[in-house]
């Protein structure tokens, strides 16, 4: 009797094994299209079978298996850090590709061309009022256009302010909530276990791989420790440090809960884009149309400098101004100037074109780094043409190899219906097992109970 009453109980331990196991398959089954949800399944121990000793065997419930794979994970993380770089950077680029148009007829080269093409007529009717004017009217348009570009370069360079500080928000924010899980995770012992913490605490470092690079690390007690830039305290525990977004001579820094900065050690993710496009490619890019804008400036003034006026008489003011403190390009602007007051003349031939012809020259020039001022906007156009570019590409192809890494992850770790149908019929098969020996076992008794009687 006493074998029958043991198999009796462990029959029914082991029909509530079977139903955790089916609970498990169902929680799959929910779960399947939960972005990423990792499937778990229940592991299950033979127990010792001696009957001798009155252990009849049975089966009881192991640890619950997750199918989440460290190092899938790290790579998906690492490949979106790299994508969410390249993306963001081609979107800052993609933003200031018509500031710089090279396209024949348009923009500041066309200006440009205008203007020497204005005074190129002039040296045929150098003293034509109406000549002078047009040619001071589009120094005029090329100065605005310089204005113009610069303005644009600055809004880009408020705007990307503007996104690294929401960014390095969102960092503190996504660190606020793993430290919540970490906070839960110490306070219940099961929670690491469970499929909902689980799935949670990896979207977040997932989502946290898009922003910046990382290093996280499980800790014996189930929480994750995550150190931004691989160096600096972010989350540790159930606390969170907060990153902070600064500014130093212009500059956009990120600094560790303790005022260091940590720029540096940020090389992917959003925020590692934006850092490097406000910080060295936009300062790149205005610098050298800064310079462009100071060349023409200072050549072409300095070449009236030497010549004469319509009277006969030393020039009386220059044709451009500029701030070198605020900007060549952003404060370029042509000077209140005569028509009669521009000096195209020489002294050896007052009335004459002769400095007129040398304003024609600069056109032609090398006078940036052995380039033209229209050669070298060329090439910065052809810079910032062949960084988006390379951006483009290299956010496509790292696209594909996220996409790639995604997939192999899935492999591992994403549900299958098929598989799922196939364990529960194996659960429920051994359920109905389970029932069965019970029905016969109260069968077994109910006959010996009616024979003792």
């Amino acid at each position: 009797m006493s074998n029958l009453f043991a198999s009796l109980v462990t029959a029914a331990d082991a029909l509530n094994v079977f139903e955790r196991g089916l609970n498990t398959v169902q929680n799959n089954i929910l779960n399947a299209s939960t972005p990423g949800y990792a499937k778990q399944r229940l592991t299950l121990e033979a127990q010792r079978f001696e009957p001798h000793i009155g252990t009849i065997g049975g089966v009881r419930a192991g640890p619950m298996f997750s199918y989440r794979e460290r190092y899938a994970e790290l790579a998906v993380r690492r490949q979106f850090e790299t994508s969410a770089f390249f993306g963001q950077r081609a979107d800052s680029l993609a933003r200031i590709e018509s500031v710089f148009d090279v396209k024949e007829g348009s923009g500041l080269p066309a200006a440009l061309n205008r203007l020497f093409q204005n005074f190129s007529e002039l040296s045929v009717a150098p003293n034509n009022l109406v000549s002078r004017q047009v040619a001071i009217d589009s120094a005029r348009d090329l100065a605005a256009q310089f204005n113009q570009s610069a303005r644009n370069l600055t809004i880009a360079g408020s705007s990307t302010k503007r996104e690294i500080d929401s960014t390095v928000a969102a960092i503190n924010e996504i660190a606020g909530r793993i430290r919540a899980i970490n906070q839960e995770r110490h306070q219940n012992a099961v929670a690491p276990s469970e499929a909902a913490s689980d799935t949670a605490i990896h979207n977040l470092l997932e989502e946290l791989s898009s922003l910046a690079n990382y290093t996280a690390i499980d800790q014996p007690d189930g929480s994750v420790s995550v150190y931004l830039g691989g160096q600096t305290l972010l989350v540790v525990g159930d606390r969170s440090y907060k990153v902070e977004a600064g500014d130093y001579n212009g500059a956009k820094t990120v600094l560790d809960f303790q005022g260091n900065e940590i720029q540096g050690t940020l090389q992917g993710g959003k925020l590692a884009a934006l850092l490097d496009y406000h910080n060295r490619l936009l300062p790149s890019y205005l610098g050298d149309l800064n310079t462009i804008a100071k060349s023409l400036a200072d050549n072409v003034n300095t070449t009236l400098s030497l010549g004469l006026d319509r009277d006969g008489g030393p020039p009386s003011t220059d044709l451009f101004s500029y701030n070198d403190t605020h900007g060549a390009a952003y404060t370029l602007a042509v000077k209140p100037i005569l028509p009669e007051q521009l000096a195209l003349a020489l002294p050896p031939n007052p009335g004459g074109n002769g400095n007129v012809l040398k304003l024609v020259d600069l056109g032609q020039a090398k006078l940036i780094d052995g380039f033209s001022l229209t050669d070298f906007y060329g090439l910065l156009g052809g810079r910032v043409g062949s960084d988006l570019a390379t951006a483009r590409e290299s956010d496509v192809t790292q696209e594909q190899f996220l996409n790639q890494a995604r997939s192999l992850r899935a492999d591992i770790q994403n549900v299958s219906l098929d598989e799922e149908a196939a364990y529960v019929i194996r659960f429920q098969k051994a359920y109905q097992a389970g029932a069965q020996l019970i029905k016969t076992i109260n069968e077994m008794t109910d006959a010996i109970f009616n024979t003792v009687r």
